[in-house]
């Protein structure tokens, strides 16, 4: 049964500002502001998503703030697989570089990189680990040295290689090398130099007391020397030196196990000595200094990503402002700036924007919506870390909303977030907190429902081991409640807890259906008990709710099947089906109208023949699925669609099955689950039929040959029982799990071993193929599908293992 009141969700609920400045004027237009989250998600660290609205204009952005004296915080950059060239997701870096006690939590994407040539190389300068990427040219950065963050036009600075009293400019690291100049190449350029054959190249590895950085004297040992090749290996840990003309010269003289020092050197203006930055991305322009706007505009409405921090240094903020929808229509730079300004920045750089902005936290994954519809692979990203040790005791408990408004009557599950000690976040539902509350605010119902029943504003009180926490509730009265649907479907199997909500500002919130006296026209139709409509026979009645000075109408059509199954045709008879066909396909027709019936056609020749039934029709009642059993003979059918939709979708949907057995009757069930997101939402009924395809097989027909596909039942099933996508045998030799899938891994686990020769395919629920996966990692008979930066909603996983292949129905559920 569906749960009415479900939790807000921290994404769409819009929280109203109890107090303080709730707008803000950003270039000069006043926008009104509302809260629509508020998280502490890891040590130190706070996410706030927020929307900025006028009547005409509507921004949503999303800020992370990051308290840097926090001593469990660090910093650091990532490259897209560690490499200069190549893409990767923000939320997929942090995944593959988080281990225990060193967890990436907290990230955005940071430069621009090239779209073309070495896609994914980062435009401007980048560090990770103390390492330089790509040297610094004086463009605008943000840095890190230690916790100290940095933004500042950075350059590369004096650079050299000493071997004993004599030195050589080290010209840039991981550039093209030039005449007479040395270049230092690092495992972020890939396993090669990419060098010609014009110069000598030396591996070098530090000395054990020594750690790549910059701004500082560097000891290393040569560990060998190749002339005239290029293109050197560059092992793990190690880098190369590679010179030509008088650089090379300079290098002729090393031997292998020569020490020699290495400095590499980064220009800050204004800090004197260099700081020892270990991590660095790159941005195209400083939006924010001394907490002054710059005059520096980029003019055009994007998605945004910004980086910057405090006054004092003590807080660095990440920032993204989506657009380019209907919800946020993007920003210009300098609106960007009073925005981040806003919120507490004194200095910030305007990072990569577009389908490239995206704010990852490890526990909600990605926060805003990019514009592409999913998460774009990027060059590098920033990130904070968590380096606390593991620890999963509860100390600290907190809503997940600090505060809400509620309608009268109106119902609200909280949810709670958990942390340890060291301020993890290690439960975002946390179970088991006891709630109160004054009775002049509410009740609570059932341990985990508050109901707004009272009369005032006031504190919602929850208790967990001791630890206690509140959540603001600000009665709204002024609203007026309705239903959310005003028609539904009905049966004596699937009881209806009427839908009635409200409106509190832009957000739908749900109220409690019992608070109204309900009554049913026709009782004999369908009863209506404690706000729960139940089908008793079949026909057409309204039910009513009455609350104060407030009456609410519903209509029910209450279709009860006479059986478990119930024909097709009995519900419209098959002489009103229509018949189409491929060009190649002569003669079709319909041999009968009452089943077993023939789908007959004469085939000529050609590419791509199909036959297809057309029988436009709303489904009896609340169907769990559909059976069709057919007998194709000798066709051969390398798939069959059939389009359905929900009743409010304009569009239908092709559901396609494929490896159709021939020769022997088959049987093909259609869970409604395969086309529905919720099926037990009562606004997807009645669910409507399109039609059937039969895609044929070319190579199994001959011209002008009359060839029968034989349909021996076609029924609609109402019961409990679970039917498989395909035929009774499938989804015995596995399970998929959780579903729906909410950290962006579902687990795979084979219940017979471990198969060879996976491959997993991802496909919508228009058949068209979103992600294709072979198993790269087992843990047991189990292994995991990565459906990271998949949007959120429906998918059919294909999976092929020891020569079967099953089909699911998985639910993603990203945000």
């Amino acid at each position: 049964m569906k749960r009415v009141f479900t939790s807000i969700s921290l994404f769409f609920i819009v929280i109203l500002a109890f107090a303080g400045n709730n707008q803000l004027n950003i270039d000069g237009v006043l926008f009104n502001i509302d809260t629509l989250a508020q998280a502490k998600v890891g040590p130190g660290t706070y996410y706030t998503a927020l929307k900025y609205y006028t009547s005409t204009k509507s921004l949503r952005t999303f800020v992370l703030a990051i308290d840097v004296t926090n001593p469990y915080i660090r910093f650091e950059s990532v490259l897209a697989k560690d490499s200069l060239v190549g893409t990767e997701r923000v939320s997929a870096m942090a995944s593959r570089k988080s281990k225990p006690g060193n967890v990436y939590f907290a990230g955005v994407n940071a430069d621009f990189f090239a779209t073309t040539g070495g896609v994914g190389t980062p435009t401007h300068g980048c560090m990770t680990g103390g390492q330089i990427g790509r040297a610094p040219a004086g463009s605008p950065v943000i840095a890190f040295a230690g916790n100290q963050p940095v933004i500042a036009d950075i350059s590369f600075g004096p650079s050299t290689c000493t071997f004993g009293s004599e030195s050589f400019t080290i010209q840039s690291v991981n550039a093209t090398r030039e005449t007479n100049q040395l270049i230092l190449y690092n495992t972020m350029n890939g396993n090669y130099t990419h060098t010609n054959a014009y110069g000598t190249e030396v591996l070098v590895q530090l000395q054990e007391s020594n750690a790549w950085g910059v701004n500082q004297t560097l000891s290393a040992k040569v560990v060998s020397i190749e002339s005239k090749k290029g293109n050197m290996k560059i092992l793990p840990d190690h880098a190369v030196l590679s010179g030509h003309g008088t650089a090379e010269t300079f290098l002729s003289q090393l031997k292998i196990n020569d020490e020699i020092k290495i400095s590499l050197g980064v220009n800050v203006p204004g800090l004197t000595p260099a700081p020892s930055i270990h991590a660095m991305v790159g941005g195209d322009r400083m939006i924010l200094k001394d907490g002054i706007v710059t005059n520096n505009d980029w003019a055009d409405l994007h998605p945004r990503t910004c980086a910057g921090y405090s006054q004092d240094k003590k807080t660095v903020y990440f920032c993204v402002v989506d657009g380019r929808t209907g919800l946020s229509a993007g920003v210009r730079t300098k609106e960007l700036a009073d925005i981040i300004k806003s919120v507490g920045a004194y200095d910030a750089v305007n990072l990569d924007g577009g389908g490239s902005s995206a704010l990852y936290v490890e526990a909600l994954g990605i926060v805003n919506n990019p514009s592409d519809g999913t998460e774009r692979a990027v060059g590098n990203a920033m990130y904070a870390l968590n380096v606390a040790p593991e620890d999963a005791l509860i100390t600290e408990i907190r809503p997940e909303l600090p505060s809400i408004s509620l309608p009268r009557y109106g119902a609200y599950i909280p949810v709670f977030y958990a942390y340890n000690q060291y301020g993890t976040l290690i439960d975002t539902d946390l179970k088991g907190a006891h709630l109160s509350c004054d009775s002049s605010l509410g009740t609570i119902h059932d341990g985990n429902m508050f109901v707004a029943s009272g009369t005032q504003s006031g504190y919602l009180y929850a208790s967990y081991n001791g630890m206690t926490t509140s959540i603001a509730i600000s009665l709204n009265t002024d609203v007026v409640p309705f239903l959310r649907l005003d028609s539904i479907v009905a049966d004596q199997k699937h009881p209806y807890p009427i839908e009635v909500n409200a409106w509190v500002g832009n957000t739908s919130i749900s109220v409690f259906p019992q608070a109204f006296t309900w009554t049913s026209d026709n009782p004999s139709i369908c009863s209506v008990e404690n706000g729960v409509v139940t089908g008793i026979s079949n026909g057409t009645t309204s039910v009513h709710g009455h609350l104060e000075n407030i009456t609410l109408t519903q209509k029910v059509k209450v279709e009860i099947p006479s059986s478990s199954s119930i024909s097709m045709s009995g519900l419209t008879d098959f002489s009103k089906w229509k018949i189409y066909a491929s060009s190649n396909m002569k003669n079709p027709e319909l041999t009968s109208f009452i089943l077993p019936f023939a789908i007959r056609y004469t085939y000529t020749s050609g590419r791509s023949p199909y036959i297809q039934l057309y029988n436009i029709m709303p489904l009896y009642g609340i169907p769990d699925s559909m059976r069709i059993v057919f007998n194709t003979q000798n066709i051969g059918i390398p798939s069959i669609e059939i389009t359905m939709r929900a009743n409010p979708a304009k569009t239908y949907t092709p559901l396609v099955f494929n490896k159709i057995e021939s020769g022997t009757d088959f049987t093909l069930n259609v869970p409604m689950s395969m086309l529905l997101e919720d099926v037990e939402d009562r606004v997807s009924y009645p669910i409507h039929f399109e039609g059937i395809r039969f895609n044929v097989d070319a190579t199994t027909q001959v011209a002008n040959q009359v060839y029968d596909i034989l349909i021996k039942e076609f029924v609609l099933l109402y019961g409990d029982d679970q039917v498989s996508i395909f035929n009774p045998s499938l989804m015995k030799g596995l399970r998929v799990y959780p579903n729906p899938v909410t950290n962006g891994i579902a687990s795979i686990g084979f219940l017979a071993g471990v198969p060879q020769n996976i491959r997993m395919e991802l496909f919508d629920l228009s058949g068209r193929k979103i992600r294709e996966q072979s198993a790269f990692s087992f843990s047991g008979s189990e292994t995991v599908l990565d459906l990271q930066g998949i949007s959120s909603g429906s998918y059919l996983v294909r999976i092929h293992f020891d020569g079967k292949e099953e089909i699911v129905k998985i639910i993603v559920n990203n945000q």
